[in-house]
């Protein structure tokens, strides 16, 4: 061997190939290049040619050949079934060829597909990462026999990519003999990254190393490029175009696949040394025959991942060989199935006069049984004369008629008839083949995926139910010890593992809350002929992941399905998408879910009272669960799922405390106006601290997958239903120190149990459609207007598109009527042992050792402390009448924050039967004392702290404004979010502000405003906004926003406004020269124009 061949072998074998700016060979590149000059000229097939090659290929040693069982590890490198192989070497390369190949032909057992087959191949991989051209080389593969796969990992400047060949069904010939070839590739760094991939084959079928193809039923011999539309799905590759004996076939893309952006045929002595943008020159034989799969550079987010997938096997061709025509059919045998429907059925017909004489009066007729032509295929194709070594391709392509309904796989037929004369005798001779295709039966689920505590489970020891309804009926002592008994079997290790092994009962769930959404999905015949419908019972305590899992269990063999998830099945639905992709799920449907997690958890993580997301418990209820549950909920994993993940902590701030010293319990409820919120990194370490760690780093990881997965699957349908107009627990504050309290809920809008923003992730119209209804949390799956609507979106076939007018219309469309949110910006709280009577001319609310009546604006919040409990009621009206019934002898506390004023009276005693009053509308805020229960005043108590009081300042406020554009890519919206600071030491009304937003209004005349978000203090504030359109001369447009609210801005509190700007016609705008325009990222803004009485106290104008 020359010198120079030992170079090339040393490179091409052994070397990764990796440049930075070159797209050609390194080092060797000139000796490659003019070696290669004079090989191209020699046959591609001839002795010389070959042995030059092979020395190229020679780092892998040859395998004996042998038939093969299904699905083996084959001399270490080789995974083979009875019809098909390949072979990875180790250091990533990959060959194809046949062990058995086409059951029906003995032409192509043991042949080459790809060269070097199957010892060292000369196909490559090419991965771009920004300006560094790499060959795909690495030390990192493993072997699967069973799964019938191997996977080579690699990472290329923080890119990190995978290689999977499997073995899989061809929908050609209905066999496992096609191998699927997969990168995955995925952005691990915080930056982004441009990446593009090409694979290059080297084709070579048996013998022939210049294989021709065939793309669209016509021969392709010259170098030849596709590109975007025109890119053919399949192509097709023979050891002979005449006489095959060896037939291959290749699948660019399937439905669902990203498809490439450019596909070449081409040489590969030229293709192989240009290992990016290579150029094909027209006209130029391939010769020595390859292809190039090129999906071009494109920007990867972080942690975003994409695959990247082609697919080449056999293909199966039907001849009738009698000269002189010749009669050629090759037609998928089986239909499959991709994107949620059926795929086309691809047919080729070859004509060939392998005769001496004229064909004549030629007929081709093709009779499609349980198939239709797809429009523009012709069943007949008639020709006057076919020349001996004339031959015609016609391509065809056929679909399962859209009527088509069927339970089980069915079979559809088509039949070729080819009729002719003989020139010189005249005869008439006709031909026929008959193609048999599977039609698969096209599985299809709805998904019902309920919430946590929303199934029953039972011991699998002897099926003793350890949680359902009967929870909520005990009567007697002996029903409390069997709640106590089946508590503890709900008990988890550290690890979140069961204690004792429980099953999930399949019925309609806890106190059959699923039961009217499903039958309503049964008795809807339109959804039940087409889909499954399917209940998920799981065992609610375990984490995300591992019911992420068994849901794939579930629906693993469905090529579409729907999920309808209540709730934490929501997070469910969302884990198991990051985990297995949303190929075969066509739409989710959520309800009530807290995709940024819940507050609620926390509170009820840290007592166990369930009152907080179960409606309806009693106080003996709500105390039983108290002392029962803590000790069960720090060891689930589900409840780490449902805490509040960074997005949320960071966008709202929801926990705080207070900077002082406490000497009193009441102490919390003092508001001094010095206060920190808590930075997700501190909310990290309390409940690393206090709770379970080891769960809530499971928690936080789940959270970040479900992340990075909506940010990589925003193509997949959310729907997301969501409950508004309802005081839910949004902002807790932490209590620090040993007077035994730990939080302080705090409530603002949302369903009652998950807030709003975490229900739309903060009104993210770009990855959620929401529906926003006047329900409460149950009632987003139970009320019949929201089944309805789930009901109509299965049903309904559109593409996806996020529109940011769905959550106004659901909401104004809401027609059940409940007493309208306002701010709980009022207090009280009580130290002992009482029972509570609120009341005034429009309502009565109260709280007492057996019932409970609260409201949409009046809640009672039980305090876990040391010594006495603590009972907390916030509300909205500041004028109730106020009983309070002793229950024993005690000295209680009571404080009030009435109007942002405090009212604090301390060691207070009282006898069992004593009767205290208090009427917020009297000025002197006094407590009278009814001892004895005998109607009489006993005694008066006046509050030891006065109402606060507020002095005049004629001085300007001073605030801080900031601003971001949220869907700042939406081109036919404007989504300005706005957050002012009060950081002056006085209260500043709401009403005396003017916020204008400055926008270049491009012509348009018609605007429209939507308020999506209006809040202070993270308390909603309802529809309090009006906006009007003010020109200028300078060709500005000012949004002039107005506020009717008596709502006030406390001092080192903020106001938060959403709002959204549109034409009527819903055409695009031009952002780049707007005035307010600011960038995603909320940061201070001086082109936000705020006016306080009329004088501008921030932003300067354009």
């Amino acid at each position: 061997m020359k010198p120079i061949f030992k170079r090339i072998v040393a490179g091409l074998s052994c070397i990764a190939l990796s440049t930075t700016l070159l797209t050609s060979l390194p080092a060797y590149a000139d000796d490659y290049t003019d070696e290669y000059q004079y090989y191209s000229t020699l046959d591609p097939n001839s002795e010389e040619y070959q042995e030059w090659k092979l020395n190229l290929s020679n780092s892998a040693v040859s395998v004996s050949k042998k038939r093969m069982l299904k699905s083996i590890l084959k001399n270490n490198t080789l995974i083979a079934n009875d019809y098909i192989e390949f072979n990875t070497a180790s250091n990533g390369h990959y060959t194809i060829g046949t062990t058995g190949g086409n059951p029906n032909s003995s032409t192509d057992d043991s042949k080459k597909m790809l060269y070097g087959h199957p010892g060292g191949g000369t196909s490559k991989t090419t991965v771009v990462v920004g300006n560094s051209i790499n060959e795909f080389t690495t030390s990192n593969v493993t072997y699967d026999a069973a799964g019938s796969k191997s996977v080579a990992k690699t990472s290329y400047d923080g890119v990190d990519v995978t290689q999977e060949l499997s073995i899989i069904e061809n929908s050609a010939t209905g066999r496992e003999d096609v191998v699927q070839i997969k990168y995955i590739v995925k952005n691990d760094t915080e930056s982004e990254k441009q990446v593009g991939i090409r694979i290059m084959m080297d084709t070579m079928l048996g013998g022939n190393d210049a294989a021709p193809f065939r793309v669209n039923g016509s021969d392709v011999t010259t170098e030849t490029v596709y590109s975007g539309s025109n890119i053919p799905q399949i192509w097709q590759a023979f050891d002979s175009a005449t006489n095959p004996g060896v037939v291959a076939q290749g699948t660019f893309y399937k439905s669902g696949d990203r498809k490439p952006d450019k596909v070449q045929f081409t040489n590969w002595g030229n293709v192989t040394s240009t290992l990016w943008d290579y150029v094909t020159q027209p006209g130029r034989s391939n010769g020595d025959s390859a292809v190039s799969i090129t999906w071009n550079k494109d920007t990867f987010s972080s942690g975003e991942t994409r695959e990247f997938i082609t697919y080449y096997g056999l293909s199966e061709l039907e001849q009738d060989l009698i000269p002189p025509l010749a009669l050629s059919v090759y037609a998928d045998n089986k239909v499959s199935i991709s994107n949620f429907n059926y795929d086309d059925i691809n047919a080729n017909v070859y004509l060939d006069n392998i005769g001496d004489g004229d064909a004549t009066d030629v007929s081709l007729k093709i009779t499609a049984d349980n198939l239709d032509p797809k429009y523009g295929t012709s069943l007949t194709h008639n020709y006057s004369v076919i020349k001996p070594s004339k031959s015609y391709s016609i391509p065809l392509k056929f679909i399962v008629p859209t009527d088509s309904k069927h339970n089980s796989d069915i079979n559809a037929k088509l039949d070729f008839e080819l009729s002719y004369k003989i020139a010189k005798t005249g005869d008439t001779e006709v031909k026929r083949i008959t193609k048999n295709i599977t039609i698969p039966k096209l599985k299809r689920a709805v998904v019902v995926v309920p919430g946590i505590m929303g199934i029953d489970l039972a011991k699998t020891s002897n099926d003793e139910s350890v949680w359902g309804s009967w929870i909520e009926q005990a009567s007697n002592l002996d029903d409390v010890k069997r709640i106590h008994n089946a508590f503890q079997s709900l008990k988890c290790d550290y690890y979140g593992n069961s204690n004792i092994e429980l099953y999930p009962v399949n019925n309609f769930g806890f106190d059959d809350t699923y039961k009217r959404i499903i039958e309503a999905l049964n008795n809807d015949t339109d959804i039940s002929d087409k889909y499954d419908i399917l209940f998920f019972p799981y065992d609610w305590r375990m984490g995300a992941q591992i019911t992420a899992n068994n849901l794939h269990d579930l629906i693993s063999d469905y090529n579409e399905v729907v999920f309808v998830a209540h709730s934490m099945g929501g997070i469910v639905t969302e884990k198991y998408i990051s985990e297995y992709g949303s190929a075969n799920i066509s739409k989710q449907i959520t309800a009530g879910t807290p995709f940024w997690g819940a507050p609620t958890m926390l509170c009820v993580l840290s007592t166990g009272d369930l009152s907080y997301i179960i409606g309806g418990m009693t106080v003996a209820e709500s105390l039983f669960t108290s002392f029962e549950l803590p000790s069960v909920l720090v060891n689930l994993g589900s409840s780490y799922d449902l805490l509040p993940n960074k997005e949320y902590t960071d966008e709202w701030q929801w926990i705080y405390s207070y900077k002082r010293t406490y000497n009193h319990w009441y102490d919390y409820l003092i508001d001094n106006s010095d206060f920190i919120y808590f930075t997700f990194d501190e909310f990290d370490e309390l409940i690393s601290d206090d709770y379970n760690d080891y769960l809530w780093i499971d928690g936080k990881y789940n959270h970040d997958c479900i992340k990075r997965s909506q940010n990589n699957t925003n193509n997949l349908q959310r729907i997301a239903l969501v409950g508004g107009d309802r005081n839910t627990i949004s902002t807790i504050q932490h209590c620090p120190g040993g007077h035994g309290l730990q939080f302080v809920p705090e409530y603002s809008i949302g369903d009652g149990v998950v807030p709003i923003e975490s229900a739309t992730m903060n009104f993210n119209h770009d990855i959620l459609d929401i529906r926003i209804f006047d329900q409460d949390h149950m009632g987003l799956i139970q009320n019949q207007e929201c089944i309805d609507e789930i009901l109509k979106d299965i049903k309904e076939k559109k593409s996806v598109v996020q529109s940011t007018l769905k959550a106004k219309k659901a909401s104004n469309n809401a027609s059940v009527s409940i007493e309208e949110a306002k701010p709980l910006s009022n207090k009280l709280a009580v130290s002992g042992y009482f029972d509570l009577f609120f009341s005034n001319e429009n309502n009565s609310y109260f709280y007492t050792s057996t019932e409970v009546k609260e409201g949409n604006n009046f809640k009672f919040d039980p305090l876990t402390s040391v010594g006495a409990p603590i009972l907390l009621s916030q509300f909205a009206d500041n004028s109730y009448n106020c009983k309070f019934y002793s229950l024993s002898d005690q000295i209680t506390d009571i404080i009030c924050n009435i109007d942002g004023n405090t009212y604090l009276y301390t060691n207070i005693s009282v006898y069992n039967g004593s009767v205290l009053f208090l009427n917020m509308l009297d000025d002197s805020f006094t407590i009278t004392i009814d001892f004895d229960s005998d109607g009489e005043v006993d005694k008066t108590v006046t509050p030891i702290v006065n109402p606060s009081t507020t002095q005049d300042n004629e001085d300007l406020p001073e605030i801080t404004v900031e601003s971001c554009n949220a869907g700042i890519n939406n081109s036919n919206t404007i989504n300005p979010n706005i957050v002012i600071t009060n950081n002056s030491e006085n209260p500043l009304k709401v009403s005396d502000l003017i916020i204008n937003y400055v926008f270049n209004a491009d012509g348009k005349e018609n605007i429209e405003y939507y308020c999506d978000w209006l809040a202070v203090d993270n308390q909603y504030l309802g529809n309090a906004s009006v906006c009007e359109f003010i020109n200028d001369e300078f060709g500005n447009t000012y949004s002039k926003i107005h506020f009717n609210t008596e709502a006030e801005i406390q001092p080192k509190k903020q106001l938060e406004i959403h709002f959204r700007l549109n034409s009527t016609d819903w055409t695009n705008w031009d952002t780049t020269n707007d005035y307010s325009m600011g960038s995603e990222q909320l940061l201070p803004s001086d082109k936000i124009l705020v006016l306080y009485n009329e004088q501008i106290i921030n932003g300067r104008y354009p």
